[in-house]
Formats: structure tokens, sequence, C-alpha cells
């Protein structure tokens, strides 16, 4: 099992972009290291992640990827985000991490601060 790559925020903090993003990099790491050589496929059996939440919303389902998917197409329970920051919470839970202190060591109390200001 790699290094999981700290968030660039608290979860808390983060933005649906940012749980995307995040999202995304852990899916092509999870897929990377079990193939060679071959093309990722989102919904294949084969490619679904070792940490997907496969009881809100099947892998089968997700037939693009997650930076493509639309609040619509998302079939699971409560919303994309929630999904995103669920699957980040088993992946970090997976690891022994908090994913609250488990951050870019660049943030600071002002670059927080800042961040909770903007989500109001």
């Amino acid at each position: 099992k790699s290094e999981l790559k700290r968030l660039p925020f608290p979860l808390s903090l983060m933005s649906k972009r940012e749980k995307v993003g995040y999202v995304c990099d852990q899916i092509r790491k999870d897929f990377s290291e079990k193939q060679q050589n071959v093309k990722m496929v989102y919904g294949n059996p084969e490619f679904r992640p070792s940490f997907w939440l496969e009881d809100d919303w099947p892998w089968e389902k997700c037939n693009l990827s997650i930076s493509k998917v639309k609040e619509h197409m998302y079939s699971g329970p409560g919303t994309l985000s929630d999904f995103l920051e669920n699957t980040i919470r088993k992946l970090f839970a997976t690891h022994g991490k908090d994913p609250e202190t488990f951050v870019c060591e660049e943030q600071n109390d002002k670059t927080l601060n800042k961040k909770l200001i903007m989500r109001g």
C-alpha cells in the first residue's frame, strides 16, 4: 500500500472541486498500482478502486471520470459532494489518518481563516 497524499485543506473546508480532484488522483493512483499498460475504464468492475463506496453508488454506474460526473448523474444517497467526502473519509480511515489534520504543511492559520471566511 502506497503513502497517502495529504489533503490541500481540512476535509470540512474543501470545495467540491477540490474533493473531485483528490478522489480522481487517488483513483488513478489505485489503478496504476494494480495495472500496467492498460487504459483505465470507469465503471468496469476490474478497475473498481479499493476504497470505492460500492454500497452508496455502485462503480458500474460511474461510467465517466469523477471530474466529468454532474450532480444529476449521481444516483446514490445525498449529494455527489457528500459521496466524495465519505469516500475520502473511508480512504483516510484505511490509512489510519485524520482528514481534518493530515493536510499540506504549507497551510497555516492565515490561509485556513481565509478559506473559512470564503465559505461563510
